[in-house]
């Protein structure tokens, strides 16, 4: 049975989530502060993580750096009453799966737990070499030579639809339609930009020249296939 954490320390918005998810037959853990919700997160086995912001004594973007900082690729759903471009930067560059804000239909969260679960558990066949750099999508491994690079789950799907589209220039609504899928609507090109630049610091070896990621002006970027 798929296991959910819900992290929400509003009893009514927490207890909705339960009952609506036990509704579609999920197993549902929850924790009503950012102290519990930190160790579940990073002691359970959770399929997906929903993720409120405004926690007490720990909130949601600490415990969010925590568990990418443990590599833990548990897709996160962050939830927040906050509607600030910034906020949303700021929760996808940590590794945010999803953002949804308050107030939000259960329909509206389903769909979005459903589509963070099937891209989750989709599989992918293929692994990618291009000189000193692999992306395995199977194991959810990144390297360059013989390190492993820490990455988001985010980053790793940038990655691998610029490797799938090698010689081709992307745009970046392209880049968010097909990562960010349904909430694609709510992120802005921006978003892409700061991902894409935190990816070239981690893989390329000057990131001011950049040799895999490169940009296209007035259109987005390429993934230069040399060697794929």
């Amino acid at each position: 049975m798929t296991h959910i954490l819900v992290i929400e320390d509003e009893e009514n918005i927490r207890t909705g989530l339960k009952d609506l998810l036990e509704a579609e037959h999920y197993q549902v853990s929850v924790a009503e502060d950012g102290k519990t919700g930190l160790s579940l997160a990073l002691s359970s086995l959770a399929d997906l993580v929903i993720l409120d912001i405004m926690l007490p004594h720990v909130d949601g973007y600490e415990i969010l750096k925590a568990m990418r900082d443990a590599n833990l690729d548990t897709p996160v759903i962050l939830l927040s009453a906050k509607t600030q471009e910034l906020d949303k930067v700021l929760g996808f560059r940590l590794g945010a799966d999803d953002y949804v804000t308050k107030p939000f239909s259960s329909a509206e969260l389903l769909m979005r737990v459903k589509a963070r679960l099937k891209n989750q558990t989709q599989e992918t066949v293929e692994s990618f070499h291009c000189g000193e750099l692999m992306l395995d999508m199977v194991a959810s491994k990144l390297c360059v030579g013989d390190k492993e690079i820490r990455a988001t789950i985010k980053e790793k799907e940038i990655l691998y639809y610029l490797i799938q589209h090698a010689g081709k220039a992307v745009t970046r609504q392209q880049i968010l339609q097909e990562v960010w899928g349904s909430n694609a609507s709510s992120v802005t090109s921006r978003t892409v930009d700061t991902h894409i630049l935190t990816l070239r610091k981690k893989i390329e070896p000057n990131p001011k020249k950049p040799t895999f990621i490169v940009s296209v002006h007035n259109v987005g970027y390429r993934f230069e296939k040399a060697d794929l």
